[in-house]
């Protein structure tokens, strides 16, 4: 798996005895079919309140190229701050033009709003 920097979400945690508190992150999917983007299924787990780092273990790669084979777009975030995903099609690489980037991250304040603050 080419080293992307993926965009995560924190989605929850707990506090395990042995080792102290265990965030939750998810990767975030872009649906072009609705131009819109949702929390996936695929989460990952850091001690504290570090971000998860964009390394994967063997069987992580393995989910990750499944997902994307089967047309998952995983979303991501170039050097320039632009948005972009990841997907089995062209390069398998797409960046975000100026609109599209405003969008999405519009988009993506209004997904941890609604997805993740609970009120």
């Amino acid at each position: 798996m080419e080293a992307y920097n993926f965009v995560w979400i924190l989605v929850g945690g707990n506090f395990d005895v042995g080792c102290g508190n265990l965030i939750k992150y998810a990767l975030v999917e872009y649906c072009s079919d609705t131009n819109s983007i949702k929390i996936s299924k695929f989460k990952k787990s850091c001690f504290y309140l570090i971000n998860p780092n964009n390394s994967f273990s063997n069987n992580e790669q393995r989910i990750m190229s499944i997902m994307i084979k089967s047309g998952v777009k995983i979303l991501i975030k170039d050097k320039n701050t632009n948005y972009g995903y990841v997907s089995n099609i062209l390069n398998g690489k797409y960046i975000f033009n100026d609109d599209e980037n405003i969008i999405i991250e519009n988009k993506l304040k209004d997904l941890v709003f609604n997805e993740c603050v609970k009120i």
